[in-house]
């Protein structure tokens, strides 16, 4: 995946691809997103939802505090508090990307912690990349050179 594009998922998920910092000697995460821009999207919507319900919270916390400054009785102090504390809790949970790749001619998304919610997100990123060349995103096919796989579309079934 292009730099930029690595770039942008680790600013919108800094909690999920916390090990991406960190020297590939240290971690898988540290060689980086090990898959092409086509599947940038997957990645992007699989992540978006694994992170909801910490964003969620956020938003939340955030607004008890802009409620507070305008004033508004219910921002008390104990309110702001608590949702403070509820979104870090929700951060807590977040998991962490052990390895984003291709495999088999698909997505693989692997990662620690998240329990169901998380494995379903993957196992559905994986599932859409099934349908997408990984170069451009656009619908692909399956092909098979030399025994190696790979998902592409009609314009880029030589590469």
């Amino acid at each position: 995946m292009s730099p930029e594009l690595e770039l942008l998922l680790c600013e919108r998920y800094p909690q999920i691809f916390r090990y991406r910092r960190l020297p590939p000697t240290e971690h898988s995460m540290g060689r980086g997103f090990d898959c092409g821009d086509g599947w940038f999207v997957v990645i992007d919507a699989a992540c978006a939802v694994i992170a909801s319900p910490y964003l969620g919270a956020k938003r939340h916390y955030e607004w008890m505090q802009e409620q507070a400054r305008d004033g508004i009785p219910e921002a008390d102090a104990a309110a702001i508090r608590v949702a403070r504390l509820q979104m870090s809790a929700k951060e807590q949970q977040l998991p962490s990307a052990l390895q984003v790749k291709e495999k088999l001619g698909t997505l693989r998304f692997y990662l620690e912690g998240g329990g169901e919610r998380t494995r379903a997100c993957a196992e559905f990123a994986q599932y859409m990349s099934e349908f997408m060349c990984e170069i451009c995103g656009r619908p692909g096919i399956m092909l098979s050179d030399g025994g190696w796989m790979r998902m592409r579309c009609e314009f880029h079934d030589g590469e």
